[in-house]
């Protein structure tokens, strides 16, 4: 019983001068002499919670996130070995934040697990017949913090509103009324109101292949866009930046479908200024064009073989959907479509592009990687 007690003492006692040398290191700018000492001592006494507490925390000093990423996660699991659940799962976050790469999948669903014995024991684990009629249920007492906190900590919504606002842009930089750019201040065409972002890493379990999914969504509300008269000089200002009359409600301006019906009576509430006019009523950027979205994924798996060594080959895909998303440039009425000497072909070729997107955004592409570490 003596010998036991001895032999305790002097263990906490080494323990204790091996933190007192290491502190002494750091003191005198020698944290390499530190980080022997503390990983010899660990190997001597891998559970040893002190020696890994700092040496975790003189990585993190000297900016040594590997081993202070590795030493959390040892950690954690001495944490979860000792039932203190809430410093484990620091430690499990700080690993984390110090190694983005490391999936803290595992470490949440052991932390649970040792929270919750009793789902692994009362399990029903005979054989179940599949119902193809039925929907999926659950026991929601399993569901615990710690999966809805994996969730959220391996996603990310944002939400932006904005309001950008100019009196010119690059060929429409002069002001339809000359030196009169006061009356040109208004939404710029690349202003989008509302924009939403997701985007997120999450890990499948052994089942579905150990993928990891990493979703990235975009969305944003509609931008302006201008109409214009097609470059006639009604003013006489040898500017081309002229605009319309409109005698209808600007709301009604919005962007067209491409094959859906001419806008008939939208036409006939525009005409041009009468030459000579200081310029048309129709102000700058009051056009809605359509809204913006897009979707990419990349999906990825991890092979280890050795501590250091691991794989990872990669397929991402931009447009996932191939949606077409349109979207306006700079955009211009031309009038002559409608003039008395039009010809039926340009009429047509009018009616047809008439407030019609022409542009879009990237087509769905596919790009496939491979990553080795070692």
């Amino acid at each position: 019983m003596n010998q036991v007690l001895e032999q305790e003492l002097v263990t906490e006692v080494s323990i204790e001068s091996v933190l007192l040398d290491a502190d002494l290191f750091v003191k005198y700018k020698s944290p390499e002499k530190a980080f022997n000492l503390l990983r010899n001592s660990i190997k001597r006494s891998p559970r040893s919670i002190p020696l890994r507490e700092k040496l975790r925390e003189i990585c993190i000093t000297h900016k040594n996130a590997n081993d202070a990423a590795r030493q959390c996660l040892a950690l954690v699991s001495l944490y979860i070995g000792r039932e203190d659940f809430d410093l484990a799962y620091d430690r499990l976050q700080e690993a984390k934040l110090l190694d983005p790469r490391i999936s803290v999948a595992a470490g949440l669903e052991a932390i649970r697990r040792a929270r919750r014995p009793d789902f692994a024991v009362n399990r029903d684990k005979s054989p179940v017949k599949i119902r193809t009629d039925a929907t999926l249920a659950g026991n929601l007492a399993y569901v615990s913090l710690f999966d809805a906190v994996q969730a959220i900590e391996n996603s990310r919504m944002t939400y932006t509103l904005s309001s950008t606002q100019d009196d010119g842009l690059n060929n429409t930089s002069n002001a339809e009324i000359n030196g009169d750019f006061s009356r040109e201040f208004t939404r710029n065409v690349q202003d989008r109101r509302h924009r939403i972002a997701f985007s997120g890493t999450f890990d499948t379990p052994v089942w579905l292949g150990k993928l990891r999914f990493s979703p990235l969504f975009r969305a944003g509300s509609s931008a302006p866009f201008n109409l214009g008269n097609g470059g006639d000089d009604r003013n006489l200002d040898d500017l081309s930046t002229d605009r319309l009359n409109f005698s209808g409600n600007l709301s009604d301006i919005v962007y067209r479908e491409p094959g859906s019906p001419f806008p008939q009576q939208l036409v006939d509430q525009f005409s041009l200024a009468p030459i000579g006019a200081r310029g048309g009523n129709l102000p700058r950027n009051s056009g809605t064009g359509p809204s913006f979205f897009t979707f990419d994924l990349n999906v990825s798996r991890e092979f280890r073989f050795r501590e250091r060594m691991k794989l990872r080959p990669t397929i991402e895909f931009d447009n996932i959907l191939n949606a077409s998303v349109f979207s306006y440039g700079a955009a211009f009425i031309d009038f002559d479509g409608i003039g008395s000497n039009a010809s039926a072909a340009t009429i047509q070729n009018f009616r047809d592009r008439f407030l019609v997107p022409t542009r879009t955004y990237r087509q769905r592409q596919i790009r496939l990687g491979i990553r080795f570490d070692f």
